[in-house]
């Protein structure tokens, strides 16, 4: 079954799924040396082989969900919001320098650690460059044309509570 190709005018619809894989960042973009015909050598860059397939399988997810429920390619600027969930380290992560300590940076409580609940995530990888990749499966998956569509976005990275699977919550909206 196709996707529509978008909405008719007049229809406002959403898109709220929870995608079951752990989040990957994004990489720097790698190079690799090319000969030309003419005999010279270029740069060509590319995405690594495990962000190409963890992009290909959350688009898989994405466009089964958008098929089951019926939702067409969302047209004109768009508002996402994305909760990046990741698996709960086995140990607190800990400040690594004095400047760190002193700014906070990287700091989760003892206290909010043991209540074993979802908390704020600060340590690496940044969370736009969880953003890069998302939205790259979502323009594969055919959510929208273009990720340049989207006008005004919330990202949200955090640890999983105890016992929560790490995922990606990701709500798309018309603006």
């Amino acid at each position: 079954m196709e996707l529509p190709l978008a909405l008719a005018a007049g229809e406002v619809a959403r898109l709220s799924v929870w995608i079951p894989m752990e989040p990957k960042p994004k990489p720097a973009p790698q190079a690799r040396v090319i000969k030309l015909r003419n005999g010279r050598m270029s740069a060509q860059m590319y995405t690594p082989a495990a962000s190409r397939k963890w992009q290909a399988a959350v688009s898989r997810a994405v466009r089964e969900h958008l098929v089951a429920h019926d939702v067409a390619r969302f047209c004109g600027p768009l508002s996402v919001t994305c909760d990046f969930v990741r698996r709960r380290p086995g140990s607190r992560p800990q400040p690594t320098n004095v400047e760190q300590l002193a700014g906070g940076q990287f700091y989760v409580s003892r206290a909010a650690w043991k209540t074993g609940g979802r908390l704020p995530c600060p340590t690496r990888p940044d969370v736009d460059n969880y953003q890069k990749n998302l939205f790259d499966a979502l323009t594969a998956a055919g959510v929208w044309w273009d990720d340049g569509q989207v006008v005004f976005a919330t990202l949200r990275k955090w640890y999983a509570a105890k016992g929560e699977a790490p995922g990606i919550r990701l709500l798309v909206e018309p603006v």
